[in-house]
């Protein structure tokens, strides 16, 4: 297909969705560190210098990604609590949990975003990625409301903080790739890898049961 640039709205949407969709191609394949600018190019219509139209670095378009995939979280969270009100926390649990592990893409891209991402991008993308994720973030803030209307909203900010810290810190050492599990292996370590599902699960119903006393 020949590139051709956008000269409407509409049509940069779709360039962007494009990248977007290409990227996350690439990105089911093949680890984060290993897709570059030239990878995503040879899967869309763009050439590298096209792509420079609309992003100035491969961060930038994983910015979207994680926007994308962060809004598809939320729309599974509200499919699984709509007509839910008040519930059980393990029941509450049970499907916060679910929701984490069946999006483990976004929370894999939540522990490269500080230290890698956000360190390869420009200003402007950056502030409009972190506007456009708090205007969504309202949306999670009511789920979490619905499903446990005891919890104050300071208090519903505080969980979210908290299953972000540990989401990010169990995702990071329970789900190693096939070089560090290897290296595991061969380095006779006692430790023994967590189970990230159980680890989280334990660690969300700690710190809820001393917010909802």
């Amino acid at each position: 297909m020949e590139f051709q640039r956008a000269r409407t709205h509409q049509n940069k949407e779709k360039r962007w969705e494009e990248l977007i969709n290409s990227t996350i191609e690439l990105f089911n394949k093949f680890p984060y560190s290993k897709i570059s600018l030239t990878d995503i190019s040879k899967k869309t219509s763009f050439t590298r210098a096209n792509i420079y139209q609309y992003a100035s670095s491969k961060e930038e378009i994983f910015l979207k990604i994680i926007l994308k995939y962060f809004v598809s979280w939320i729309e599974y969270l509200e499919k699984k609590t709509s007509g839910e009100k008040d519930i059980k926390l393990n029941h509450f649990l049970d499907i916060w949990c679910d929701s984490v592990e069946k999006n483990k893409k976004l929370f894999h891209l939540f522990i490269l975003l500080k230290f890698v991402i956000e360190e390869n991008v420009e200003l402007d993308p950056l502030v409009k990625f972190k506007a456009e994720l708090s205007c969504h973030f309202k949306s999670l803030q009511k789920v979490i409301k619905n499903c446990l209307p005891v919890l104050s909203t300071s208090d519903v900010y505080r969980f979210f903080n908290a299953q972000y810290y540990f989401a990010v810190g169990v995702r990071s050492v329970s789900d190693p790739n096939d070089l560090q599990f290897k290296a595991h292996e061969l380095s006779n370590s006692d430790y023994v890898l967590p189970d990230f599902y159980d680890e989280y699960y334990d660690h969300l119903k700690i710190y809820l049961n001393g917010l909802l006393k």
